[in-house]
């Protein structure tokens, strides 16, 4: 249902329980369309990850392959078709125990280099020090500004489970 249709409940004679219906009608819709959206995910995923595994399976075959067919060289280059490159994977370090790990970091003068703390401004906490700031500053511009909202009021519907269509009326077309 779009809003044009909706648009043609509101009359002279406002029926807000056929509005607060048709926002369960839009709720419906949208849970609908999120449930078919997954059904359909689902099984491309599925085959996006087989198809990820084949291309795995035949690389390792192409790796197997790589020193008999091309002995002693790292890149074969196959024009008009592809390219491919071997090369040795290195490890990689996991943190099991972060704690003890910055623990022997400060040990040996190492935490600086290797922890980055990063700093953020908690927005609930930017109304009292703006306010603060216009108070003590001679300066407008203090880095904030405040945005007036678009609408001087918000409504939240809350719809019941057992919320019963207007059934006998027949102007309500959804």
């Amino acid at each position: 249902m779009d809003f044009d249709e909706i648009s043609m409940l509101i009359q002279e004679d406002v029926d807000v329980e056929k509005l607060i219906y048709a926002i369960k009608k839009c709720r419906d819709e949208i849970e609908f369309l999120k449930r078919l959206k997954q059904k359909r995910i689902d099984p491309i995923d599925e085959k996006i990850q087989k198809v990820n595994n084949n291309e795995d399976r035949i690389k390792k075959y192409i790796l197997s392959l790589m020193p008999e067919i091309f002995p002693k060289k790292k890149t074969v280059d196959f024009p008009g078709v592809g390219k491919i490159t071997q090369r040795k994977v290195s490890g990689k370090w996991e943190i099991e125990d972060e704690e003890k790990f910055k623990e022997m970091l400060k040990k040996h003068g190492k935490f600086e280099d290797v922890v980055k703390i990063t700093e953020s401004i908690s927005k609930r906490s930017i109304p009292e020090a703006a306010s603060l700031l216009l108070t003590k500053e001679s300066e407008d511009n203090i880095g904030v500004k405040f945005v007036e909202p678009e609408s001087d009021l918000s409504l939240t519907v809350k719809l019941y489970e057992d919320t019963v269509a207007v059934e006998e009326d027949p102007s309500v077309d959804f």
